[in-house]
């Protein structure tokens, strides 16, 4: 997929939407009832910013023939009636559950002012929608494009964004050929963005795994190491054990059960401290909702067990064949 941006300047008869990101002046106003209105502030401290750039982002469709492909939150998704209405989508961080602390839902309106302060265009919020930013959506607030267009007389600051699905081997071809049409287009393949993003997620998933891997390694060092001192402290007691008829298979077992049974409880209290780390991490910082499959949580307990008891096998397998007499002799 090929995406191609043009300036003011330049129409494209096969465009499908329009981003206008201007510097524009906001009044958010929350209707409660037909009687009363209840006007809203942007946000104050380290929320103005954000709010203010989530609201200036405003991408424009034409609705008559694409519709934003959306997951909506509430309210509704934009259609083809709306194409000549001020009806707008907006994303669910500039609701109440978001991290910049607004508290837009359907059915309040915004007014928006053009960068001149010649212009002003009030719409109504018809739904919420849920995500971030992708190559589905260039701005945050999804309207039509006549909105778009009205903010924007003179083109400043707007831009239109086609996309088009091409063949992987039609792909030069078809830069060539925008080139000529478009001298001033801005081409990006969606396809080279996903393969840069996945390299770079792949390196840092790469070194988490070798922090991991060390990890592990010590934590086999450390269970080596805790069964070898247990064998020496408890070289009375194991002799003691086989003098009165326990075999080597019988002692080697009972340590095992005991080391898997510590390791199994490590890892559950473990993993019940990462679980809530990562929930909260996601409430917090992110607003979203994290979760940890059972399957995984039940795959590290018993890996864990399993890693202590085989430690432990490979540890204590000489310290159970010792001869009771031997031990207690010296002891």
């Amino acid at each position: 997929m090929l995406e191609t941006v043009t300036d003011g300047n330049h129409k494209n008869k096969s465009c499908k939407r329009s981003k206008d990101q201007m510097n524009q002046t906001i009044t958010l106003q929350t209707a409660t009832s037909e009687e009363t209105e209840q006007k809203q502030t942007l946000p104050a401290g380290q929320h103005h910013q954000e709010a203010l750039a989530f609201l200036n982002s405003m991408e424009g469709y034409n609705l008559a023939s694409t519709l934003p492909a959306s997951k909506i939150a509430g309210g509704r998704n934009v259609n083809a009636s709306d194409a000549h209405s001020n009806n707008v989508v907006i994303i669910d961080q500039l609701t109440s559950s978001g991290s910049v602390q607004m508290n837009l839902k359907p059915g309040d309106t915004i007014t928006f002012g053009s960068i001149d302060g010649r212009t002003q265009k009030t719409v109504t919020i018809v739904g919420v929608y849920t995500g971030a930013v992708s190559v589905d959506h260039v701005g945050l607030v999804l309207a039509p494009t006549g909105i778009v267009n009205a903010l924007s007389p003179a083109k400043t600051g707007a831009a239109t964004v086609t996309y088009m699905k091409i063949d992987a081997a039609q792909v030069n071809h078809a830069l060539d050929v925008i080139g000529r049409l478009a001298p001033n287009a801005t081409v990006q393949n969606v396809a080279d963005i996903m393969a840069s993003f996945a390299q770079q997620l792949n390196s840092f998933l790469d070194i988490l795994v070798a922090i991991a891997s060390l990890s592990m390694i010590a934590g086999v060092i450390i269970i080596a190491n805790s069964v070898a001192l247990a064998m020496l402290e408890r070289r009375r007691e194991l002799g003691i054990l086989k003098s009165v008829g326990y075999t080597s298979g019988t002692v080697l077992r009972e340590i095992l059960i005991e080391n898997g049974i510590v390791g199994a409880v490590s890892a559950f209290i473990a993993m019940l401290l990462a679980a809530g780390g990562v929930i909260l991490l996601g409430q917090l910082l992110f607003n979203l909702t994290l979760s940890i499959s059972s399957w995984i949580v039940i795959g590290l307990v018993g890996g864990s067990a399993l890693l202590a008891m085989a430690t432990a096998a490979l540890v204590a397998w000489g310290a159970v064949r010792v001869r009771p007499l031997d031990v207690l002799r010296y002891e």
